[in-house]
């Protein structure tokens, strides 16, 4: 089992070769099951929920001097740290509506 995202290039570039030379559904069954096994070890990797409260706050700090895309950039990034966070949905949320 991979460690990182990364462990799985070698894999993932030995099946696009083998499949340009012979197209067989069980290798491309193999690469596609390579590349969503390193999408979902990146998405974890990059989990990181103190980032995530810390780009709220500064997505807070923008927001209360009206540089609003600015925040939204950072609330944008807290939810990528921490997706399952919905406090940052509500205030995005709150605080579009305030402006709208």
């Amino acid at each position: 089992m991979a460690e990182t995202s990364q462990d799985y290039a070698p894999a993932i570039e030995a099946f696009q070769k083998a499949l340009t030379k012979h197209r067989n559904p069980d290798t491309l069954k193999k690469l596609n099951e390579a590349e969503k096994a390193k999408k979902d070890l990146e998405q974890q990797e990059y989990f990181d929920p103190k980032l995530a409260d810390e780009e709220h706050e500064k997505g807070n700090d923008f927001f209360k001097h009206q540089l609003y895309l600015e925040a939204v950039g950072h609330y944008t990034e807290a939810l990528r740290r921490n997706p399952k966070d919905t406090k940052v949905y509500y205030i995005a949320a709150e605080q579009h509506a305030t402006r709208s």
